[in-house]
């Protein structure tokens, strides 16, 4: 279940995607020393962190943790409804790309889950924003794999 962003998602907030790196670690320090000779990383995290701007079947289906296929839109009103309550576990794959000028990152996570949502504010004329937090889970030891074309390097 890829998550695309660009393609289906359309529209996100000019902060645009932040990804976030956590980790934490334990000193060690050798007997009769006051300094630190090693350090082991005991626990890391990273996560995406996004504003949909636009109601779509793909941005809401992410926001509210469905499947994408979950929300089918009728032909003729576009019409559909959704449930919200139990929490349910939705992972998806993540391709994000990042264009400046020339140069491309792209970003692809194999499996991701909304681990937090920002509220949902309605007023009047102002459009509706779906914040989502993403972490980011290694598949055969990978979270996230970097993607880079930078022509004036090569």
């Amino acid at each position: 279940k890829l998550v695309p962003w660009v393609a289906e998602s359309h529209t996100i907030s000019e902060d645009g995607l932040t990804v976030s790196f956590e980790e934490e670690s334990t000193d060690f320090r050798f007997y009769g020393s006051r300094s630190i000779q090693r350090s082991i990383i005991t626990s890391e995290s990273q996560t995406f962190q996004t504003t949909f701007m636009e109601h779509n079947e793909v941005s809401l289906a992410i926001y509210h943790g469905k499947s994408l296929s979950a929300i089918t839109p009728a032909a003729s009103t576009g019409a559909f409804s959704l449930t919200t309550g139990t929490a349910s576990t939705q992972k998806y794959a993540f391709v994000g790309q990042i264009v400046d000028d020339v140069r491309i990152t792209r970003i692809y996570a194999p499996s991701v889950q909304v681990t937090a949502r920002g509220d949902l504010q309605y007023s009047a004329g102002n459009p509706v924003q779906f914040e989502v937090t993403l972490t980011a889970y290694p598949v055969a030891g990978v979270a996230i794999q970097w993607f880079y074309a930078l022509p004036n390097l090569g």
